[in-house]
């Protein structure tokens, strides 16, 4: 049943965006027709060089408060976000999505009959392929509770994408915020969050998730595989088995995923030594994933063979 006080309730959006003006004014609609109207808008801007500042200022609406930052990092402009933001729930909206118009409001009833050891909740979403405007597939969370330990091991149904989630704000408070990393910095947030709050969702699709559009290739998973991406997805891995070795010390099989990375980045690195290092770490965390690990130890193997032919 839905709280009698529950209009009163702000809820903070906060969108982050750079350089998709073509796109933006899509998520912000969104969010401007929830039925849940006591809302806030807050887009920051990441120093866009296109008419993004235009085109927020363009669109109606005296909830939407436009933040040009000036730093271009996604970390630093959700940080932002967050310490702008004045409601007692936090959602984000990627610039690229868009909500249904219930999902705030099904969201906050939901939120407001949890206790407080629950910090975060999410919802299901539907993937729209832009190029097409058909729909791709469904995904629903499938994990409630003390999460973090899914997390770790890379339980691929327990939390959807960003656009979906919502956040107690004094949860954020207790916590932080984004990690300063430069890659898949909300997975990293997301393992903050759960080693403290427990999380929970509403099994109904009200998110629209939009791939194949104009700036695909902005996506992180998109990028080149360059020297400088394979660098800091190597320290991602790093400051993960590092931040988290008490937990993964308990059962190393949470940290085998991120062994077995590090063993098939030092290798495409040429860094023998941290490969095979790190190879025979990854086949101690689990020895019984006999496949995974005869398949690691032949990539790896692979990797250095064409190197020394190539010299």
């Amino acid at each position: 049943m839905t709280n009698l006080c529950q209009s009163d309730i702000k809820v903070s959006v906060v969108i982050n965006t750079y350089n998709r003006a073509k796109l933006l004014p899509r998520a912000i609609e969104s969010a401007l027709s929830q039925t849940h109207a006591n809302l806030e808008i807050i887009v920051v801007d990441g120093n866009s060089q296109d008419n993004t500042g235009d085109v927020v200022k363009g669109i109606c609406g005296s909830r939407i408060r436009y933040i040009r930052s000036e730093s271009t990092r996604s970390v630093d402009c959700v940080n932002l976000g967050f310490r702008l933001s004045t409601g007692k729930y936090i959602a984000l909206l990627d610039d690229d999505d868009e909500w249904l118009p219930s999902k705030t409001e099904e969201q906050l009833a939901f939120f407001e009959q949890l206790d407080e050891s629950y910090g975060w909740i999410g919802c299901g979403e539907v993937y729209i392929d832009d190029a097409t405007d058909r729909e791709q597939r469904i995904t629903i969370p499938s994990l409630r509770g003390m999460i973090h330990k899914d997390l770790l091991r890379g339980a691929g149904r327990g939390v959807s994408g960003g656009t979906t989630l919502m956040f107690r704000k004094a949860a954020i408070e207790a916590v932080g915020g984004f990690i300063d990393i430069s890659y898949s910095t909300d997975f990293l947030f997301y393992l903050k969050l759960s080693r403290t709050y427990k999380f929970d969702f509403i099994p109904k699709v009200l998110c629209r998730t939009h791939e194949n559009h104009i700036y695909q290739k902005q996506r992180g998973s998109c990028l080149p595989n360059n020297l400088r991406s394979i660098e800091r997805k190597i320290g991602w891995n790093r400051y993960i088995l590092a931040e988290y070795q008490e937990t993964i010390g308990r059962d190393k099989r949470l940290g085998y995923r991120y062994l077995r990375w590090l063993s098939k980045l030092y290798t495409s690195m040429g860094d023998k030594k941290k490969a095979m290092s790190y190879l025979c770490q990854a086949i101690q965390a689990d020895p019984g994933k006999v496949v995974a690990n005869l398949k690691l130890i032949m990539q790896v193997a692979r990797g250095f063979l064409i190197t020394t032919v190539g010299q």
